[in-house]
């Protein structure tokens, strides 16, 4: 059995509509792509096909649509060819039993033709011609409008759920075929920093959402094997989330939302063609340019803690293994350029060492700043 918004888009709106309203005598759905329309009719349960060439006067009629109108059945398209009188009056005005509605959610244009028998009792009303006048009509268009738009809109977000849910389940298969689990220090090391950073990537997508979100074990040892970009860490995480919060049952809106294995997309096989270009989230040769950082921010935030000024010498003597203030200036010259392009890498890390400590902030002073000062 199928979901039903995975069936092609003009049937699944059609039986939206008929299910909307369950007394029309007929619905269409016409799909227009160049200069061709595809054509179908829904009318007592049955389904009819066509398609063809589009015409010069069913052009116009499209040109001039607005997102609803009322009309009547000699001026739709499908009868151009039929002699039609020229004469207009005011009771004819009310004889318009034809909704059509345009579509526009997609490429291409969608036109929904909703047949209604005015003989017929719609939404409990009787059966007269009170029920079709000017003001009940413009509430059914409207009604039949909104319903159509919200219906096309959740039946896209649907699909990209499924979407994502294929993705997943491909990028299983993918990774049990070329996953890599380090071995050596310093891939266990470059792991733990990825892991470390998709937590921090998290922590401000679930702010952004208003979401509580965490990764399941067996997510963290996926995320650890990850070699891509931060752009395309954040995307794996967002697709993520999302796909986490919408599978979440009903009335669980409080609960912390868990990111399992399945769950992340693989995008590294997505992002082939781009390896070239892109680059990776940290690269080996900045392995020992970060765990420098690190172990100065976390100096830094001992420092703080105890109250004291954030002075090299401090901060040197509060490190797991102290050093002395010139030898930590000696490190900040010679890892200079790739502290700099670490800090434009992750602007969110190390965010003590950006507010308190001098050495780092001097660092990322641009040098026109720098020589305004000294002037």
């Amino acid at each position: 059995m199928r979901f039903s918004f995975t069936s092609e888009k003009p049937g699944a709106i059609v039986q939206h509509v008929k299910q909307v309203f369950p007394m029309l005598s007929r619905v269409m759905a016409m799909t227009i792509m160049d200069e061709n329309y595809q054509l179908l009719s829904l009318n007592s349960g049955e389904e009819d096909r066509e398609h063809g060439s589009m015409s010069s006067e069913m052009m116009e009629f499209f040109s001039r649509l607005k997102d609803y109108e009322w009309k009547l059945e000699e001026d739709l398209p499908f009868h151009l060819e039929e002699e039609k009188s020229l004469a207009r009056n005011l009771f004819e005005e009310m004889d318009r039993n034809v909704l059509v509605i345009r579509e526009n959610s997609d490429d291409f244009p969608l036109y929904l033709f909703l047949y209604f028998d005015k003989s017929k009792k719609h939404f409990g009303m009787l059966k007269n011609d009170d029920a079709f006048s000017m003001e009940n009509r413009e509430i059914i268009a409207q009604m039949a409008f909104n319903s159509i738009k919200a219906f096309g809109e959740s039946r896209k977000k649907d699909l990209e759920v499924l979407g994502y849910i294929r993705q997943s389940m491909e990028s299983m298969a993918w990774q049990q075929s070329t996953g890599e689990k380090g071995q050596s220090g310093e891939i266990r090391l470059l792991e733990k920093m990825i892991v470390e950073m998709a937590s921090e990537y998290l922590i401000n997508i679930g702010r952004e959402q208003n979401l509580q979100l965490a990764l399941s074990p067996d997510a963290r040892e996926k995320i650890a094997a990850f070699r891509g970009s931060p752009p395309a860490l954040r995307e794996m995480l967002y697709q993520a989330a999302s796909l986490a919060s919408n599978l979440q049952a009903m009335g669980d809106s409080d609960r912390k939302i868990i990111i399992e294995n399945w769950q992340l997309l693989s995008v590294q096989k997505k992002a082939e063609e781009h390896s070239q270009t892109e680059t990776p989230l940290i690269q080996h040769r900045y392995l020992k340019t970060y765990q420098l950082l690190d172990r100065l921010e976390d100096a830094v935030k001992t420092v703080l803690d105890s109250r004291q000024s954030v002075t090299g010498a401090n901060v040197g003597k509060s490190m797991e293994t102290p050093i002395s203030a010139p030898a930590i200036s000696d490190a900040m010259k010679k890892h200079r350029a790739k502290i700099v392009s670490l800090m434009q890498q992750f602007p969110e890390r190390w965010s003590l060492l950006r507010n308190h400590f001098k050495p780092v902030q001097n660092i990322l002073i641009p040098k026109h700043l720098k020589e305004s000062r000294s002037a």
